[in-house]
């Protein structure tokens, strides 16, 4: 029976017509009937098309059943510290047992269970704990199918964004379509639409090529090579700040649009656009790489991050904000393909999943963590637009410590990724 591509050590490696040279000791896909990367791309595509469906309107199922801004701010900002934990333990679990398709499996099975206990509790205490399970399994989950992905693209990970870019789709599709489906057929919707499409991420999970090569440095040696890159330090802070201020979107924009009179539709219509201006930014990140390197292509970000929180917060309608959202492919996704780049360079051999999950960790984790638990607390004491406006100034922060530390980061760093 045939179990789709299989993991072999060869020296060369396509995607599509597309041939590379590679180190001959290095494991790559030998992509043998031309779908391996169709797999990756339709495995992004439903896995953030389930998120699509269900993130966008969390916030107004959180609203509907009596919670306050504080009461949801806890629940989108004290689970995702878990990530700080949970991902690099998950990520090392993969590098050291060699188990990385099995593990993902389990992590998505958990995600699925998780979320159907927040769409049947009703008390804070108990949304609280299926809101930290919840991510528990989440962050891994995506984080082993950014290394999958990583590790099949080999050296010309520079591609990466034209593989994430269909996560982009899929969470622009599923959120628009959801959003028009919660206004005729109420918010539970969501959660459906959630676990019809999370569930074919499962099946299309247990079919990537996922096969865990042995490792050829011993882990706790490949760990103290990791520890030794300070210049990570430098990466990570920058854009935890900016996941941070981020992060005030995820939950409380949805809000701000409620409260500027924002139909559901509307909401569903200001995710599609913001959806759609990632995909230009993934499908072209090796050029800007190319062009601005890491370096250039984070500060690109960070620009483009300020001016969309500054947007949401001097914003005096809902259509204002639609314009604005065409901000978000350069925020979020040149942000992501630069320490992505910076992230996988970094990794000693033997911990790309594990140093992936680190970058999982202090983007999802910390920064989205912090950056809801302030936005609860804001939102209530000064309201959204406020809000959006102190976010913006954290950016602005982070925009100074990039330019001025990031010149000290040593040129391995700076190299950009063979494309």
């Amino acid at each position: 029976m045939d179990h789709g591509p299989k993991m072999t050590h060869v020296t060369r490696q396509s995607e599509g017509d597309a041939a590379e040279s590679v180190r001959p000791t290095e494991w790559h896909a030998k992509d043998t009937n031309g779908q391996v990367f169709y797999i990756v791309k339709v495995a992004y595509f439903f896995w953030f098309g389930a998120m699509g469906s269900l993130i966008p309107y969390l916030s107004l199922h959180y609203l509907d059943i009596g919670l306050t801004g504080r009461q949801i701010g806890l629940l989108f900002g004290v689970a995702p510290f878990v990530t700080l934990v949970s991902t690099p333990l998950w990520g090392a679990v993969a590098d050291i047992l060699r188990q990385h398709k099995r593990i993902m499996a389990i992590t998505i099975s958990g995600v699925c269970l998780c979320v159907l206990g927040i769409f049947l509790a009703r008390d804070v205490r108990l949304l609280l704990l299926f809101a930290v399970l919840n991510t528990l399994f989440t962050a891994p989950s995506i984080a082993l199918l950014d290394h999958t992905t990583l590790s099949l693209l080999g050296e010309r990970r520079s591609r990466y964004g034209r593989q994430r870019v269909w996560g982009a789709v899929g969470w622009g599709v599923m959120g628009t379509l959801v959003g028009y489906l919660t206004q005729w057929m109420g918010l539970s919707w969501s959660f459906y639409a959630f676990f019809v499409m999370m569930g074919v991420t499962l099946a299309i999970a247990l079919r990537l090529p996922i096969e865990s090569p042995p490792a050829r440095v011993p882990y706790a040696a490949a760990l103290r090579v990791l520890m030794q890159r300070r210049w990570l330090i430098i990466v990570f802070v920058t854009v935890f700040v900016q996941m941070a201020a981020r992060a005030t979107g995820f939950g409380f924009l949805t809000l701000h649009l409620n409260d500027l009179g924002a139909t559901r539709g509307v909401i569903g219509l200001s995710v599609a656009i913001a959806s759609i201006s990632e995909v230009p930014i993934f499908f072209f990140g090796s050029f800007l790489l190319d062009a601005f390197g890491r370096r250039g292509t984070l500060l690109f970000s960070l620009v483009a991050t300020f001016l969309l929180l500054l947007g949401y917060g001097l914003a005096p309608s809902p259509s204002v904000i639609l314009v604005v959202q065409i901000l978000q492919g350069p925020a979020l996704s040149g942000m992501w393909i630069a320490a992505i780049d910076y992230t996988r360079t970094a990794a000693p051999e033997g911990m790309g999943a594990t140093t992936q999950a680190l970058l999982e960790s202090v983007v999802w984790g910390m920064g989205v963590g912090t950056g809801n638990l302030v936005a609860g607390v804001l939102y209530d004491a000064v309201g959204a637009a406020m809000l959006f406006r102190v976010a913006a100034t954290a950016v602005a922060v982070a925009l100074a410590f990039f330019l001025v530390a990031g010149r000290s980061l040593p040129a391995e760093a700076e190299q950009g990724s063979a494309g």
